[in-house]
């Protein structure tokens, strides 16, 4: 079961582009804000420079998933992004779920 929401608004989208902290890696980016709402809502960005729709939607699933495994460790009171970065072929999921570890514990948002 999913411990956060879902980032939905361009508002909120646009405020984390402007103003959130961002960490990088092969295949993503994380965008990290405090809300003072206590809960955490998570958000995905797939630009069409990775493809056709189905590739985008395709990355947004896999991203998605691997954030699901590390849905128990997530804080809470967070607004997170994640942005698919542009890859030639397509990365083994196993990459993708330890970019997303990476990336989530760099900005301090997993549980210890």
């Amino acid at each position: 079961m999913r411990t956060y929401c879902k980032l939905k608004r361009n508002n909120d989208f646009t405020r984390l582009y402007r103003s959130g902290r961002s960490q990088k890696a092969k295949n993503a980016v994380i965008l990290v804000k405090n809300n003072r709402q206590g809960v955490t809502r998570v958000g995905f960005s797939v630009s069409k420079k990775i493809g056709n729709a189905v590739k985008r939607n395709r990355c947004r699933r896999r991203l998605r998933e691997a954030v699901y495994s590390y849905n128990d460790r997530i804080k809470k009171g967070f607004d997170i992004v994640f942005v698919a970065r542009h890859q030639d072929i397509e990365p083994p999921y196993s990459e993708i779920v330890r970019d997303i570890g990476y990336l989530l514990s760099k900005s301090d948002v997993l549980n210890k």
